[in-house]
């Protein structure tokens, strides 16, 4: 048990790698105040558009100022769940918040966990956002070898009482960690932070932000590769978020918390390249060899090629042959060759597995245990993990499939919204229902549809701060599209196109100056805009 006086040394040492101590008083915005001002998009379809609106009050309301000053150094964004603020939540409602940045607290959410940050660097994966205080089922005041408090208490590991630590779940490391975790295992899972900040500097270009981050993140991914990392080099995880998991019963090292370091260890050599200062030479050696070293370690341990997936490991390093949506991780952190991608593409797209009515599953439609009218993570479909894929299927140049499988979450939510008057937590694969979700005005990470990916796939709003542009990629089907008031890389652009006979035309309105990359039937025209702009672009037939 750590003394009264070790409890006091750890508190008062949180967040001392980023430079926020204190609470700032910043406005709380009201959605009609500013409503003229936020990104209003264009388009015919009447439905999407209350869809989207609807969805943006709700995260209005969810913006809150921390009650205690003390703990708390900025304003978040509630994750709608609990009375907890929880970190993968944040970073997932982050990512569809990045054009709302002026009214919204998105990305600065992010700053209460770095200010939880402990000595050793952990960061806790949820605190009491009343408070500010750690959740106390998640802390190991005992100073016990790594543990988790819940993993042993559904109903597949047959324990109810988890409160004594002999009934806890102790994930055998095969070493010997420097520092015995303050948290439990629950505590330390979905580390995507660096993932949430990058992709946030890719839509407003904001350097600063990545220059007092940088560090945090980097003593973050210290304190995990110490504290949870098998001897095998691979990572261990618990139920991992996944709460009624099938996977839950047999799950040792996790292909998701394996692959997320490698996406964490991938976006931190990111950043510091987009840092570019001569003293991070070494920290991106250090984490391009990561990188390579864990990503080898994923395929030659997790992949099946004759199923084509990859999978969790048992505490034998057997695999545990159940396909869950844990096992396209390795996509969006580039672990997979171009074969690898295909064969998870081909799962995707085969209606016998997560090509649902509603895609994509948690877990496979044929596996033992799914459940078609929801099961939330027996079955049913997340907003975050849909993102997940998506922006993986990206990065392998599988547009189009990512864009289909993004409308098509779009149209779902939609189409049940129409029907419940709100939007929920998650949803059946089978049903285009609420199915067995009980928490509606879910923003909350189901933002991500009526938002981000209205705007990316719909409207078709992209940029892309390593290339100092905004794309636009116009579908030909459609009559009017758009965006006024559309804020991205620290610039601000009223965007039109009008359909005509041969083509479309394009207006502009801005003070700004930016390039504009417009695509149409994957015809590519790079634009300079200085100011307001009038033009036509050709459509050939």
């Amino acid at each position: 048990m750590l003394s009264t006086e070790e409890m006091i040394d750890l508190v008062l040492s949180r967040g001392k790698y980023f430079p926020a101590k204190f609470y700032v008083l910043e406005s709380i915005h009201e959605f009609e105040s500013v409503k003229d001002f936020l990104p209003a998009p264009i388009t015919d379809d009447e439905e999407l558009l209350e869809l989207y609106w609807f969805t943006l009050r709700l995260a209005f309301k969810n913006a809150k100022a921390p009650e205690n000053h003390e703990e708390m150094v900025a304003n978040y964004q509630d994750s709608a769940f609990n009375q907890n603020l929880f970190l993968w939540d944040s970073a997932f409602i982050s990512r569809f918040l990045s054009p709302f940045s002026e009214f919204l607290p998105g990305i600065k959410t992010l700053d209460n966990f770095y200010h939880r940050q402990l000595d050793d660097g952990l960061i806790p994966r949820e605190f009491d956002k009343a408070t500010g205080k750690d959740y106390s089922k998640w802390v190991n005041p005992e100073n016990l070898p790594l543990n988790s408090f819940f993993h042993n208490h559904y109903v597949y590991r047959g324990i109810n009482d988890v409160t004594a630590s002999t009934n806890r779940y102790f994930p055998d490391l095969g070493r010997t960690p420097k520092v015995k975790p303050f948290y439990t295992l629950d505590n330390l899972n979905h580390p995507i932070l660096s993932y949430a900040e990058y992709n946030h500097y890719l839509h407003t270009k904001d350097k600063a932000r990545l220059a007092v981050v940088h560090e945090p993140l980097h003593r973050y991914y210290l304190a995990l590769r110490d504290q949870i990392r098998h001897q095998s080099g691979l990572y261990v995880t618990d139920w991992a978020s996944m709460d009624n998991s099938p996977r839950n019963k047999r799950l040792f090292i996790g292909v998701d918390i394996s692959s997320e370091m490698v996406l964490f260890a991938r976006m931190m050599a990111l950043i510091y390249r987009e840092l570019g200062l001569s003293e991070n030479v070494k920290r991106i050696e250090f984490y391009d060899n990561e990188v390579v070293a864990l990503s080898s370690l994923i395929n030659d341990f997790l992949w099946d090629d004759e199923t084509g997936f990859y999978y969790d490991l048992d505490q034998d390093l057997k695999q545990i042959r159940i396909k869950t949506i844990a096992g396209f991780w390795p996509l969006i952190a580039k672990i997979c060759d171009t074969e690898q991608a295909k064969k998870l593409a081909s799962k995707i797209q085969d209606r016998s597995c997560f090509n649902r009515i509603h895609p994509i599953p948690s877990l496979s439609a044929d596996e033992e245990g799914f459940k078609s009218d929801g099961g939330y993570w027996s079955g049913g479909v997340w907003a975050p993990t849909n993102l997940m894929v998506t922006d993986g299927l990206e990065i392998y140049g599988m547009h189009k499939l990512a864009k289909e499988i993004a409308l098509k979450h779009l149209s779902a939510v939609m189409k049940v919204y129409l029907k419940t008057g709100t939007i929920w937590e998650s949803y059946p694969a089978d049903a285009l229902t609420s199915g067995d979700s009980d928490k509606g005005d879910y923003v909350g990470w189901t933002g991500i549809g009526p938002i981000l990916y209205f705007l990316q796939y719909h409207i078709g709003l992209k940029a892309d701060a390593t290339n100092n542009k905004l794309i636009w990629e116009i579908d030909s089907d459609r009559e009017h599209s758009g965006c006024r008031n559309y804020a991205f890389l620290g610039k601000k652009a009223g965007l039109k196109a009008c359909k005509c006979v041969d083509g479309y035309q394009i207006e502009v309105i801005t003070t700004d100056t930016f390039d504009l990359e417009i695509s149409i039937n994957e015809r590519h025209k790079l634009i300079q805009i200085s100011g307001n702009a009038k033009f036509h672009i050709p459509v050939e037939s």
